[in-house]
């Protein structure tokens, strides 16, 4: 339609094809999943907490290590890895969270036994979730709840950017309660009942962040330390580490933003960056009856 409400011609513009031989168009192909998609450094997606001491899962899109890192020193050390998602979390295999990685996580506490920690760890993978027992150095894990949608997850999330998908998460020390982050925003919520607390930006409660433009727009994975009240950040391949105080604003930077390879968490060198892989295929060690190829 034009400015008088009248229908416009319709001109259609010939643009001339280009040219490609078969062999050229193969070239292309080949130079795309050999350099456009295979030649990206990718870093820590997500990470949680084990209830083992000072242990810790960290995610690297379908991989994964367990690690002790080592808190307030540099002697952090690989426990297990680097090996698929599938293989450490079998209960997983055959879910996003295996075949496309782990976007965000964070250690539930809230179901805590008298004597014991219960392992377990809430997960985001786009926009679906699930509620694992991470059972460490066994092979009994299982999921507990889900995999459901955010939204069916955590229903406060409908109509809003969290239900599409977590950038990253960390537990709080107050029971049942975790920091979401999406892009500039972050989402306070009580997992255990569940109800959300509030969504802001980053930088209206962290204001310790508001000079470090690096976590000030966006966070790529969190860790929430054994060290009370410490907290990691990660993003490509800086890190820094703050203390939280929960229900106030006076968070503070401990340290950083600092590299994490080569300097300062050397058993991750070798491991970081991982490169894309053209075909994602990995091997089950235990048969899945839903694969065929597993039969």
């Amino acid at each position: 339609m034009d400015e008088n409400n009248q229908r416009k011609k319709l001109v259609i513009q010939d643009v001339p094809e280009r040219q490609l031989s078969p062999d050229d168009a193969d070239d292309e192909v080949n130079e795309y999943y050999t350099e456009g998609v295979t030649d990206v450094d990718n870093y820590i997606d997500s990470a949680f907490r084990s209830t083992r001491k000072n242990e810790a899962y960290i995610f690297i899109r379908e991989e994964n290590v367990v690690m002790n890192y080592g808190p307030a020193t540099r002697d952090d050390k690989i426990i297990s890895g680097l090996r698929y998602i599938g293989n450490t979390l079998q209960s997983l295999v055959g879910t996003a969270f295996a075949e496309h990685g782990i976007d965000a996580a964070f250690a539930c506490h809230d179901n805590h036994g008298f004597l014991c920690a219960r392992s377990e760890a809430m997960i985001f993978s786009a926009n679906l979730c699930a509620r694992i027992n991470f059972a460490p150095r066994t092979t009994r894990d299982r999921i507990i709840q889900g995999p459901k949608t955010i939204s069916q997850m955590f229903p406060f999330f409908k109509g809003t950017s969290f239900e599409k998908g977590i950038d990253a998460a960390f537990e709080s020390t107050v029971t049942g309660e975790a920091y979401l982050f999406k892009g500039a925003e972050f989402a306070l919520i009580n997992y255990s009942r569940p109800i959300l607390i509030e969504i802001r930006p980053i930088v209206d409660v962290f204001k310790c962040f508001r000079d470090c433009y690096l976590f000030a727009t966006d966070i790529g994975a969190a860790l929430a330390s054994h060290v009370s009240k410490d907290v990691y950040l990660f993003k490509e391949n800086d890190y820094l580490l703050f203390h939280l105080t929960p229900g106030e604003t006076n968070h503070y930077i401990i340290g950083g933003p600092k590299e994490i390879v080569p300097r300062n968490w050397p058993s991750l060198k070798g491991i970081l960056p991982r490169k894309n892989k053209a075909l994602d295929i990995y091997e089950s060690l235990q048969p899945n009856p839903v694969r065929d190829q597993d039969d």
